[in-house]
């Protein structure tokens, strides 16, 4: 929503050297301490992750045991949990930015009317981080990680670039990251995204068009669940908002994997005979899903506050009582986002939709809905 106030947001995307290997084994205890893991409990964890030893073998060679003295066991269940653990209060050390993280995956971000003024509040933030990453005995990874500044097209220090440093390293400023498997680019566009969608979809449809003449229908029909649909559906609510003509490719690309699987040479027969529906009626029923899910407190508290039905404002018995208030935006970029066009989305349901009283009874008739739409 920043873009749509006007306002510029830095992010820098931040990476860890070698980070599950240089956890430090004592710092990591007294996390867990701190967070109510009981003396017993503290006795197994430094069990499993302390006194480790490794060793080399080529052919039948063989070098000597070394202790670690540092690292979780990577491949293994606990391994990314006492990871998380140990970076949970990086975010303490923010005097100013907001941060995301998933695992290893950290980005800072700070909004403002200027770039000056978001330099400025990155810069410090990340003299901050410096202090935290020597306290932890972390190291970040300079030539990876990565800084770029999203702005609408018609800002007036679009043209500028964040100039961000540490420890003396300027940070390359890009203007496209891929960020937890989705592309980002500096307008918001998804245009990248849309791209990277498309190879690795068109690479998999054409694996589907080889061996399609060994498989039943059936069988390609899994084909496509498997390796063609995960890749439209990750994060399509994020990236919903795509051009007409990047929607349209994508498009195209279902409708030829439908044709391919059902031998058919019209796209509308393919999709019929399948009831699939289109990426954009999909993205809409992923949109009305996540609406449900945060309006019944089924979704991590950052979510609860997202939405407002029009009861939450007054008692009055009206037939929009069970409507979501639509947030007030100026441009586009407010209407692309998921607080608006999920409003929309939710709005259009009929109300024995809204009402109903699970995720699963909720999902099967907003399944039906999107269908009906579609044929």
């Amino acid at each position: 929503m920043g873009m749509d106030k006007g306002l510029v947001t830095g992010a820098v995307f931040i990476d860890l050297a070698k980070a599950f290997d240089t956890i430090d084994h004592d710092v990591l205890i007294h996390k867990l301490k701190h967070y109510g893991v009981s003396n017993e409990s503290l006795l197994w964890f430094k069990d499993y992750f302390c006194a480790r030893k490794q060793f080399v073998t080529i052919d039948s060679h063989r070098s000597e045991e070394l202790d670690i003295a540092c690292g979780v066991p990577q491949g293994s269940i606990l391994g990314p949990l006492l990871f998380i653990i140990y970076i949970n209060d990086l975010s303490s050390c923010m005097r100013s930015c907001s941060v995301s993280m998933y695992a290893d995956d950290t980005a800072i971000y700070f909004a403002a009317s200027t770039v000056d003024v978001v330099n400025d509040n990155i810069n410090e933030d990340l003299n901050c981080l410096s202090e935290w990453l020597k306290d932890n005995y972390l190291v970040l990874n300079i030539t990876k990680t990565k800084c770029i500044l999203f702005c609408s097209q018609r800002h007036s220090e679009r043209n500028r670039a964040l100039t961000v440093n540490f420890f003396g390293s300027c940070i390359e400023s890009v203007i496209t990251f891929k960020y937890l498997g989705v592309v980002f680019d500096s307008h918001m566009t998804w245009k990248d995204q849309a791209d990277h969608v498309y190879k690795k979809v068109a690479v998999r449809v054409n694996v589907l068009r080889r061996i399609r003449t060994f498989l039943t229908e059936k069988a390609a029909i899994h084909v496509y669940n498997g390796i063609i649909l995960p890749v439209f559906d990750y994060c399509d609510i994020t990236w919903s908002s795509l051009l007409q003509q990047d929607e349209d490719r994508l498009q195209r690309l279902q409708h030829r994997a439908a044709r391919i699987i059902t031998l058919s040479e019209r796209s509308s027969q393919a999709m019929e005979k399948l009831k699939w529906s289109s990426l954009n009626c999909r993205r809409s029923y992923h949109k009305a899903i996540l609406v449900y899910k945060c309006l019944h407190s089924l979704v991590p508290n950052y979510f609860l506050n997202y939405f407002k039905k029009f009861s939450n404002v007054h008692s009055y018995n009206t037939r929009h009582k069970n409507r979501l208030i639509l947030p007030k935006v100026k441009y586009n970029f407010g209407k692309n986002t998921f607080i608006f066009s999920g409003v929309q989305v939710y709005n259009m349901l009929p109300d024995h939709v809204m009402k109903a009283e699970s995720i699963h009874t909720f999902a099967r008739l907003v399944r039906i809905v999107c269908n009906e739409l579609s044929y």
